[in-house]
């Protein structure tokens, strides 16, 4: 059994390492009913690093029965919601995370993609301007993730970050695109929509 308990909504990845599995989730940084009262009135919500996760690697040891958690990732990492990797690298070993988050901490709602480096412990980081708030990280492949993979570091960071952004200044809605490994770099690209979008994911 797990001790404390640790409450998610979203997974990150999982894959196997000599004996044991790892499981790669967005845990809960405070109680989980100050998330569920956030969600029982979004527009009155309260949304801070209590209510949001953080990066956490749970170890399960099959052959001694043992189970374990620990953080991983960048400590200068912001809080965040709905993480993803490259679709190439799901079940197996990966080195980068790529999440929704909010920068500064002090932020309503996520403003902000973020790029966790877990081999050297960095953050590639695009904050979006005031009042503009991100919705959830899509990676696009920049070559068929089916192809052979030559370098997994090149193949992860092979694709391009999507996410919808809604501007509260204007009431209207932007998909920003940008290299996945140069994420602070800017958006590559943008296409504007006549209209928002649901501020949601």
């Amino acid at each position: 059994t797990l001790m404390p308990a640790v409450s998610l909504y979203h997974t990150v990845n999982a894959f196997e390492e000599d004996d044991t599995v790892k499981l790669q989730i967005a845990a809960h940084i405070g109680p989980r009913e100050h998330v569920e009262k956030n969600f029982r009135d979004m527009y009155r919500s309260n949304w801070t690093d209590d209510t949001r996760c953080s990066l956490k690697e749970v170890t399960l040891d099959i052959s001694l029965g043992r189970i374990s958690i620990r953080s991983v990732g960048p400590s200068d990492a912001a809080s965040f919601e709905l993480p993803t990797i490259h679709p190439a690298f799901i079940g197996r070993m990966h080195r980068h995370v790529f999440t929704n988050s909010a920068y500064p901490s002090t932020a309503g709602f996520a403003n902000t993609v973020e790029r966790l480096d877990l081999e050297k412990k960095l953050v590639d980081r695009a904050v979006f301007e005031e009042g503009q708030f991100a919705g959830e990280p899509m990676l696009i492949p920049k070559q068929s993730p089916t192809s052979e993979l030559k370098s997994a570091v090149d193949d992860e960071l092979s694709a391009y970050v999507c996410t919808c952004v809604y501007d509260a200044k204007t009431n209207k809605s932007f998909f920003a695109f940008f290299d996945a490994a140069h994420l602070s770099a800017g958006p590559v690209a943008k296409v504007h929509l006549p209209t928002h979008l649901p501020y949601s994911f």
